[in-house]
């Protein structure tokens, strides 16, 4: 992080004003503690420097600063200006962890009472931009990301590397060798997406023609809104087979008057099997339903997902 120089500089001019701003040692004292504990929380947090060793070395430092700074409480005279501080000190410090905690909490609960499907909305839009990345460095080459690996500093290639073994331990519900998690998907999830139709090995047949089916609605004849209220209707949820039957009839163009369009891009493929692909796709927590909100999510993110990569093709052709 280029701008965090300026943090470390801010910091300097903080201890400066310790002897500007207070005559009592107790006060100084407290005033220096407070100021590198706050530098030492911003760099444990954000991490700016370049190479890990650095953030170490910087808290390290920092906290040999702050434990001389705490031993020198001993050698500070007592005043009754200091003691009236303290002690109002000390109650904010002990009230305020509370407050902060208490108004974090009935935030959660009116983003609840709200809209309770916000944390797996988040959830499922992460996780689609996420894959949308991951195919898009996938189209870069290996020259490419062999190059760009090397750009990077060790503590970030780790980083990267780590992140990799917990979405394939977590895709796969085998535990791989330095991931060190508790897997959550189980191996009786993974084992349902290897249906008669090997839906896994032609996964990403299945996958592009999604793509094609929601860009095709949302620029001929059918918003996602109307394809979910004609799948869905007032239901919240379906089952795999629900869902299957009315997503098929919907791909066949049946949400808009009953007549497909003239140009589907969908057109020769396996539509039962995509379809099955669909309801396995957008259950992401394998509780054998599909629930409307995962579809629309699912749907939106879909659209955006090949309009961005038919803009990389065309950058790539040009």
């Amino acid at each position: 992080r280029w701008w965090f120089g300026q943090v470390f500089l801010l910091k300097g001019v903080f201890l400066n004003l310790t002897l500007v701003l207070f005559k009592s040692g107790a006060l100084q004292v407290l005033w220096t503690a407070f100021s590198l504990m706050c530098y030492i929380v911003f760099v444990m947090v954000l991490r700016p420097w370049r190479h890990q060793a650095a953030n170490l070395m910087d808290c390290v430092v920092n906290l040999s600063l702050l434990s001389i700074g705490l031993v020198t409480i001993y050698y500070a005279d007592r005043n009754e200006e200091a003691e009236n501080t303290l002690d109002k000190v000390l109650a904010t410090l002990t009230f305020l962890p509370i407050v902060i905690v208490g108004m974090g909490v009935l935030n959660l609960i009116w983003i609840w009472q709200k809209s309770p499907n916000t944390e797996v909305v988040e959830g499922l839009e992460k996780a689609l931009e996420i894959e949308e990345l991951l195919v898009r460095v996938s189209h870069q080459g290996v020259l490419s990301l062999f190059h760009s690996l090397m750009n990077t500093t060790s503590s970030e290639r780790n980083q990267i590397l780590c992140s990799l073994k917990l979405v394939l331990a977590e895709s796969t519900a085998v535990q791989v060798p330095g991931a060190r998690r508790l897997i959550q998907r189980t191996a009786k999830i993974a084992d349902e997406l290897e249906d008669a139709g090997k839906l896994e090995v032609s996964a990403a047949h299945h996958h592009t023609m999604l793509l094609l089916h929601f860009q095709r609605r949302a620029q001929s004849y059918a918003s996602i809104p109307e394809e979910s209220q004609f799948i869905f209707g007032e239901a919240a949820a379906l089952t795999y087979e629900n869902f299957e039957s009315r997503f098929l009839k919907a791909m066949q163009g049946g949400s808009k008057g009953g007549r497909p369009p003239s140009f589907s891009l969908t057109a020769g493929a396996d539509l039962p099997a995509l379809a099955r692909y669909a309801a396995k796709t957008m259950d992401p927590y394998g509780e054998g339903i599909v629930r409307k909100v995962h579809f629309e999510v699912f749907a939106q993110a879909m659209t955006r997902s090949f309009a961005s990569l038919a803009t990389m093709s065309f950058e790539v052709e040009a």
